[in-house]
Order: structure tokens, then C-alpha cells, then sequence
């Protein structure tokens, strides 16, 4: 019963962690092709992106939640090999957390607030960065999970 537990553990963070990398990619790619707007590339159809934006978006901000629960007990044995770790997965929780709501209040506000489509951008590229940086060190554990 405990062994069917644990495997059932591990499957389930295995397919988060999967699309969490999955969402992650498409999110990176689907922002970077409307932020092409500005320097004069327009990729149609644009509404199509936004909306995959925004629905990619949705379902990652349901995956990093599990991703953080079925993962934070590990946190702290990755900051005892990597010390620097569990302050940049941090960071990157919280700027993960102002580009969500950045991006919802442009998408749910009624009018259209200066500056926030360059915050929710610069909020985009640091979560990114920080993202990849995650990635670099998580990578390699998941797929030595898949390997299993």
C-alpha cells in the first residue's frame, strides 16, 4: 500500500513537472510573439496567440501551485547542495506571481493602464531567466525520473 502510494507520488510529479516545462515553453514562445509587435513584426492571428496566452497561462499558474506542493520538501535538501537554490526558486515564486496578476489585470481591466503592458514584459523576462536558471538545475532530476 505505502510502495503504491509512493509510485503514485511519483507519477503524479512527474506528468506536473512535464507540463509545467510543456506550459513554460509555450508561455515563453506565445509572449515573445506578441511582444514582436512592438519592434514591428506582427504574427497573426494575434487575438489566437493572446488567447493561448492567457489560457497557458491559466493552467500554469495551476501547475506551479502543485509543482511548489508536491516539491517543497525537496527544496531544502537542493539548498544543501545548491545553496543559492531555494532564494532564486523564491524569487522566481514571487515573480512568477506579480507576471500572473500583472497579466490578469491587463486582460480582466476595463481601461487601459499605462505601463502595465511594460511591467507585465520586464515581469515576463525576469521570470524567464529565472526560469531557464530553475530549469538548469531541475532538468536533469526530471528526466531521470522519466528514466526510472
Amino acid at each position: 500500500e505505502n510502495k503504491r502510494k509512493t509510485m503514485e507520488m511519483k507519477t503524479n510529479r512527474k506528468r506536473n513537472d512535464s507540463i509545467l516545462v510543456a506550459a513554460f515553453l509555450l508561455l515563453l514562445v506565445s509572449g515573445v510573439a506578441l511582444h514582436l509587435k512592438r519592434h514591428g513584426l506582427l504574427i497573426e492571428p494575434r487575438a489566437v496567440i493572446k488567447a493561448a496566452h492567457g489560457a497557458v497561462a491559466f493552467v500554469m499558474v495551476l501547475v506551479v501551485d502543485r509543482h511548489y506542493l508536491l516539491c517543497r520538501n525537496a527544496l531544502q535538501g537542493m539548498g544543501k547542495r545548491y545553496p543559492w537554490f531555494p532564494k532564486t526558486t523564491t524569487l522566481l515564486l514571487w515573480v512568477f506571481v506579480f507576471t500572473a496578476v500583472t497579466g490578469a489585470v491587463k486582460i480582466l481591466s476595463p481601461v487601459k493602464i499605462p505601463y502595465l503592458g511594460m511591467v507585465h514584459y520586464w515581469c515576463g523576462i525576469v521570470m524567464s531567466v529565472l526560469a531557464i536558471g530553475h530549469l538548469v538545475v531541475g532538468l536533469p532530476l526530471l528526466l531521470g525520473k522519466w528514466h526510472r
